[in-house]
């Protein structure tokens, strides 16, 4: 089988330095934007999504959105489809409306609330989550499926659940 990728230079550290700097603060001085109110919510996603719309989508990409074929995210312990999934209560898939009813749920809260909800990298939590609802907004995800590889592309090559067919 064949699988394609789409991807952007916006990554979980970009988008929290994103968020510290339109909260008007150093990111060499303030490493977190927590807690973030709804508007600094509504500021990342905006700035996100002006970075997504620029991004050109290739040709399979639009096809296999129209067929409703099924986005399937990889990563590791800690990567944003994960903190996805936690934040949605491990729906699978997880849908943008309940992501984006996730991200409302965690706003306001501080870096050692979410610690304690069990969320790794608390500073990052919000970014993360902001992130992967802005792509699926622009690219018209209605879920996303994530899986636990080992945190690299080629963790798809030992992930069985994404191939069918003999191994």
């Amino acid at each position: 089988g064949e699988v394609e990728m789409f991807g952007g230079a916006l990554g979980s550290s970009v988008v929290t330095e994103m968020a510290v700097k339109l909260q008007g603060k150093s990111f060499t001085k303030v490493k977190s934007p927590n807690p973030m109110s709804l508007p600094d919510i509504e500021s990342l996603q905006k700035a996100i999504l002006s970075v997504v719309s620029s991004i050109p989508r290739p040709a399979w990409l639009a096809e296999a959105i129209g067929s409703g074929a099924e986005v399937i995210a990889i990563g590791g312990a800690t990567c944003a489809f994960r903190m996805c999934e936690m934040a949605t209560g491990g729906q699978k898939p997880f849908t943008l409306p309940r992501l984006e009813a996730a991200i409302k749920e965690l706003k306001m809260r501080s870096d050692a609330e979410l610690e304690q909800l069990g969320y790794p990298q608390e500073t990052m939590l919000l970014p993360k989550l902001v992130l992967i609802a802005s792509v699926m907004k622009a690219l018209g995800f209605k879920s996303v499926r994530y899986e636990y590889t080992n945190g690299s592309t080629r963790g798809t090559l030992a992930t069985k659940e994404l191939w069918k067919g003999e191994w």
